[in-house]
């Protein structure tokens, strides 16, 4: 009975110092962070066979991003985007293309590359199909509340089911993690954006986008006191370089062509000299 108390006592203890460390530990433990496009340096380029040039869609919206920690990957899902509510719309016609019909960023599924660790980028490469049937490759680049997606798909590599012609589309869209106030979205947050807060002051329940540019930093679609102190955090804040991330990535790209080395002259000499004493071993086990 005793024992059966005692180690009750020690599964409670060490649940608690379960939770403290995973508490202390927030920015590494964290599953899923909230990101909303910058629309002004965000584009989704389509490459129709048929139509020239290439017209540049224009990226809105959010999703969520959800990532384990290295150490928990065997027992979690891998690295995916879920809840995207994100879209992209054509520079000149009314129309519009949802992200998940174009690039299914809710079936991409990755995990963190081995470049660059310990820098201020953390790596992720994704790999699935666009919903189509056609390969898609992605890769985001992370760093501090900064996202940057870079991707596309590949129909010319899969047999066609959806007649000749079929877009290619090319994905590079940079995120912020919410809450942000730039309500304004002129990449800065700066007095025009609390002059944006102050009229919108008081709105609730408005759609994400309206609310958005009228205050809302948090995306509650509410207008309010959170959101002043988002926009006094946020103040003076502007997007990274996307030059920097795409260099990071060309990184990780042409090193992971390059990670496959030579073998050595010792290697191919520790392999032969294996290869001789199996067969010693093989003829005199027939020698018997």
């Amino acid at each position: 009975m005793k024992r059966c108390v005692f180690f009750t006592l020690a599964v409670v203890f060490f649940s608690f110092q379960f939770a403290a460390t995973a508490a202390a530990q927030n920015d590494d433990f964290e599953v899923t962070r909230h990101y909303r496009f910058l629309p002004r340096v965000s584009r989704l380029v389509e490459i129709d066979p048929v139509w020239d040039p290439p017209a540049p869609w224009i990226e809105f919206g959010e999703f969520d991003f959800v990532h384990y920690r290295p150490d928990l990957t065997a027992l979690l899902p891998a690295t995916h985007f879920a809840n995207v509510d994100a879209w992209a719309s054509h520079p000149v016609l009314a129309i519009s293309e949802q992200l998940d019909d174009v690039v299914n960023l809710s079936g991409l599924i990755g995990g963190q590359t081995n470049f660059y660790k310990g820098q201020p980028f953390e790596l992720f490469h994704f790999k699935g199909d666009d919903g189509n049937g056609y390969p898609t490759d992605l890769f985001a680049a992370r760093s501090g509340r900064w996202l940057y997606l870079r991707g596309e798909n590949h129909p010319d590599s899969a047999p066609t089911t959806h007649g000749p012609f079929r877009s290619k589309w090319i994905l590079r869209g940079l995120a912020r993690q919410t809450p942000f106030a730039d309500f304004d979205r002129s990449e800065t947050v700066d007095g025009g954006d609390l002059n944006r807060w102050i009229t919108g002051f008081g709105e609730v329940n408005r759609a994400a986008e309206v609310a958005q540019s009228l205050g809302d930093a948090n995306g509650d679609r509410d207008v309010d006191g959170a959101d002043f102190l988002s926009w006094q955090r946020d103040l003076g804040e502007t997007p990274p370089d996307i030059a920097m991330f795409d260099a990071a990535i060309d990184a990780a790209v042409s090193g992971a062509v390059s990670a496959v080395p030579e073998p050595s002259a010792g290697a191919l000499i520790a392999l032969g000299m294996t290869a001789l004493a199996v067969r010693r071993r093989v003829a005199q086990y027939d020698a018997r």
